[in-house]
């Protein structure tokens, strides 16, 4: 279910943050400049800041360091989760300090929360049939 819910919400990223932003800034397109583009620059900043003051973030990071990958039919291996998993918990946020996001111009905190409540609005109900008893 989380890569599952993984793939929702990057479609939905896809369609209401980043081609928003590329129809309006076709010079900072993923093809001309990488993952070094403002809004991915923008994007990572908020991630992290998200991340280290998180007050749930202990809690999220014991029971993400207990999780185990599984295999989905041959489209994703249980060896690329825990992969995935072990760059998140010991590489991603390693040595990263608060970050300065008020300067962001293209992803705010505010565009940010917008997306998690829209993503969270459309995600919980196509799973919400698996805890229903």
């Amino acid at each position: 279910m989380g890569y599952c819910c993984h793939l929702i919400t990057d479609v939905l990223s896809n369609v209401s943050l980043w081609m928003p932003f590329k129809q309006k800034h076709p010079k900072e397109t993923w093809y001309q400049t990488g993952y070094g583009n403002l809004f991915h620059i923008e994007t990572n900043m908020i991630d992290i800041e998200l991340a280290l003051s998180w007050g749930n973030k202990d809690f999220y990071w014991l029971n993400l360091e207990k999780s185990k990958g599984v295999d989905l039919d041959g489209l994703v291996y249980a060896k690329e989760v825990d992969m995935q998993r072990d760059v998140t918990l010991h590489r991603w946020y390693a040595d990263k300090g608060r970050q300065d996001i008020k300067s962001n111009k293209h992803v705010t905190y505010e565009l940010t929360m917008d997306f998690i409540k829209n993503a969270t609005d459309l995600v919980i109900p196509i799973f919400q049939v698996y805890f229903d008893d």
